[in-house]
């Protein structure tokens, strides 16, 4: 089973192109995923709930992110969640989906297999093995 950290972002962006983020995962990566979601990055959907511009589609990645397990770790002082990200993925050798360029160039310079999304309508995948 491959399991997946996901970023706030790339859930933004799968509901904004209407994407079954679950199922596109099982079609990439050929079978069993496990998307996770750590608790750094629950709390920063919820916080985009209530004052991001874009609140309806943040409610809606949380409903989406309500189906995948919450890994509850803990955010040191003067850590972003992309640290917690990078931290967590290269600790524990899993793969991390995301859009954001600067945290893939982190992840890719660390050996961190990443997931993104590609023209709005599938995902690709950098340095996954098998």
């Amino acid at each position: 089973m491959v399991r997946v950290l996901i970023d706030a972002n790339f859930l933004m962006a799968v509901v904004q192109f209407r994407i079954d983020v679950i199922q596109e995962l099982q079609h990439l990566l050929r079978g069993k995923v496990e998307p996770i979601l750590i608790s750094p990055v629950e709390e920063e959907l919820r916080s985009m709930t209530s004052s991001h511009e874009a609140k309806r589609d943040a409610a809606r990645a949380l409903e989406i992110a309500r189906k995948m397990q919450v890994e509850v770790v803990e955010r040191f002082p003067n850590e972003s969640v992309d640290d917690v990200l990078v931290r967590v993925a290269s600790e524990r050798g899993w793969a991390v989906a995301t859009n954001d360029r600067h945290l893939r160039k982190r992840l890719d310079a660390m050996a961190v297999p990443t997931i993104y999304l590609r023209q709005r309508s599938r995902l690709e995948a950098k340095g996954m093995v098998g």
